[in-house]
């Protein structure tokens, strides 16, 4: 099948990792193959479709971002003078 090079690299394309040049040789190659574009829909698809379902099972309740947020939260020290 053509393309099939370029299959196992398609989940690193689509989450921007490869190095600028192989993502060119990627982008460039999803445009003109068929397969590999049909290929970059469906898991594209089913990343918006897991990331949706995820969202809505694992939301952090309120107490819990207020934690998270308290122990992020920077805190100024006093500024120390030299005598």
């Amino acid at each position: 099948m053509p393309g099939d090079e370029w299959q196992p690299k398609i989940d690193t394309y689509l989450d921007g990792e490869p190095p600028t040049e192989e993502m060119r040789e990627l982008d460039a190659h999803v445009r003109s193959c068929r397969s590999c574009a049909a290929e970059v829909l469906n898991r594209l698809q089913l990343k918006r479709v897991v990331q949706a379902s995820a969202a809505k099972c694992y939301l952090p309740t309120t107490e819990f971002r207020e934690r998270i947020q308290k122990s992020v939260t920077i805190r100024r020290r006093p500024a120390f003078r030299w005598g």
